[in-house]
């Protein structure tokens, strides 16, 4: 990784000097900045900047694996890219051919790869798919579903089940859709909550977390879900005050931390509390995505 000249500032601690010195033995919050071509790694949860990785064509969802990789989908030329922890060059590029990719998720069971494509090949016509890498190699299987007209991001649970978030072709209102472990067609989920537009999908262990861009207030919400056959039951609302649009979240212990799009900030909240902000990173163009590598 290299520091930029012009970076990101934080209202807490100030820009490392010398790159990624003692960063890989650290958590790294990784930030893609779309319209920057960039992705920011910073101390988690201190926010120094140690690093940045730079001149990518369009970087918008982030993952990681169980052993700290970080894998980079960037849009411009439609490929997954996996770097170590607090590394500089890729480890490994994979192809994607399955249309304009947003979101990712590792599996931490099997360790396959899911990446969400927001519009389908040939130009973003086509329907919306996930292209689903086995052990995060090869050539990827492709889902599509029919009644989404967009698909955005992606969370597996501990059993293998990937839940994808998107908007719907009646109406365009958010939707949460699952692929079961060893099924090939997506099943809607039905929720008590509307998501107005959805942002961000993550599974904390027991609950999945999903984001609603809009929220009852006006400012977003991630909703808790309890899922259980084919229902989203919210257990609770997290209210991220002082937003204009969060787009995506990463929730790390008692923290969640969003990317804001109109601000160009991104934001720490306490979790499951939310409430008022707790520290902003400022001067990003476009957060679209970040997650937490250990």
């Amino acid at each position: 990784m290299t520091l930029a000249a012009c970076a990101p500032s934080t209202d807490a601690a100030g820009r490392a000097g010398d790159g990624t010195a003692g960063a890989t033995g650290q958590k790294l919050l990784y930030v893609s900045d779309g319209t920057f071509g960039n992705v920011y790694a910073f101390s988690y949860p201190g926010a120094k900047l140690v690093g940045e990785l730079t001149h990518l064509q369009t970087p918008e969802g982030v993952c990681h694996d169980e052993a700290g990789d970080i894998y980079i989908v960037t849009a411009g030329n439609a490929t997954i890219s996996e770097y170590a922890h607090g590394g500089s060059q890729p480890i490994k590029t994979l192809s994607d051919s399955a249309g304009t990719p947003l979101g990712c998720a590792i599996d931490p069971a099997s360790g396959d790869l899911a990446v969400v494509n927001q519009s389908g090949p040939s130009g973003g016509s086509g329907l919306p798919n996930v292209a689903v890498y086995k052990h995060a190699r090869g050539r990827p299987a492709t889902y599509s579903d029919k009644n989404a007209s967009a698909l955005y991001f992606c969370a597996y649970d501990d059993a293998g089940n990937l839940f994808v978030d998107g908007a719907s072709s009646a109406g365009g209102n958010g939707l949460l859709v699952e692929l079961p472990k060893g099924q090939t067609k997506f099943a809607g989920i039905a929720l008590d909550k509307s998501l107005n537009p959805s942002g961000g999908v993550q599974w904390d262990g027991k609950y999945l977390d999903v984001g609603d861009r809009s929220g009852s207030s006006g400012h977003a919400d991630v909703y808790r879900l309890l899922i259980s056959s084919g229902k989203g039951k919210t257990v609770y609302s997290t209210p991220l005050d002082g937003d204009n649009d969060i787009v995506s979240f990463w929730i790390e212990g008692r923290t969640i931390v969003g990317g804001d799009l109109i601000a160009g900030s991104v934001m720490y909240w306490h979790y499951p509390g939310g409430g008022n902000a707790t520290k902003s990173l400022m001067g990003f163009s476009d957060p679209v995505a970040m997650t937490v590598s250990i």
